[in-house]
């Protein structure tokens, strides 16, 4: 639109080529209607408590929460026909931060399968323009990441890539890395889950004069929910 012009990422051309397009395989997977889909976690360090919500026309039965080793560390049953879960946070769920990124397995169980989310119980809050983290401040040291990789075109689609860049960003004593205008792949927030290491992640846009078109505004909130 005229508003915007050139100024949503999609399509500048400032540090590499253009900043859309599709990396890797899409495919169909034919599955039974009633499964179990869309498993979110939301940790809630303030009250101590743990909510799962999922989506989907299958009969949940049961949960569990496991270490990533496997190890069980809760596990309980679900109210039929319930699509939401809110526990208290088990003894032996040890926080998640930089220094200690504690992650677990939330599972949850059907007569067909289980369907698995991996999470870190941790809190993320403005304090009076404070930035903290399960109630404690934390100091920002990053770089900006403008999706430039020029001896592929694109940005690495995996873990292990992501685990190496966080790695060389570490060594230089950052935590974080600002993704200027783009969200990474998946592969990045699984490394960065693993390693203690914190995303600014942002819409594809670059206008200072956001909210003029409606049009505009309502893809990018629509973008954010997604």
């Amino acid at each position: 639109d005229p508003i915007n012009q050139d100024m949503a990422h999609a399509y500048t051309n400032h540090t590499q080529i253009k900043w859309n397009g599709i990396i890797g395989d899409m495919k169909f997977t034919a599955s039974e209607q009633d499964r179990i889909t869309n498993l979110q976690i939301y940790p809630d360090v303030t009250s101590g408590r743990i909510k799962a919500t999922f989506d989907g026309e299958g009969s949940a039965l049961r949960y569990e929460i496991r270490t990533v080793q496997g190890e069980l560390v809760v596990e309980g049953d679900i109210e039929e026909g319930s699509s939401e879960i809110t526990i208290p946070k088990p003894d032996g769920v040890a926080l998640w931060d930089e220094f200690h990124p504690n992650l677990y397995v939330f599972n949850v169980l059907s007569e067909k399968e289980t369907v698995a989310a991996k999470f870190g119980f941790a809190q993320i809050e403005n304090v009076d323009g404070t930035l903290t983290l399960n109630g404690k401040r934390i100091y920002l040291r990053g770089n900006l990441e403008c999706a430039i990789f020029p001896l592929t075109g694109h940005p690495p689609m995996k873990k292990e890539e992501w685990a190496s860049l966080i790695s060389q960003a570490k060594a230089y004593g950052l935590n974080h890395l600002r993704f200027h205008s783009w969200c990474p792949p998946k592969a990045a927030f699984q490394a960065a889950d693993e390693t203690g290491f914190y995303y600014q992640v942002e819409l594809p846009h670059w206008s200072l004069r956001f909210g003029e078109d409606e049009k505009t505004t309502n893809f990018l909130l629509e973008e954010a929910h997604r």
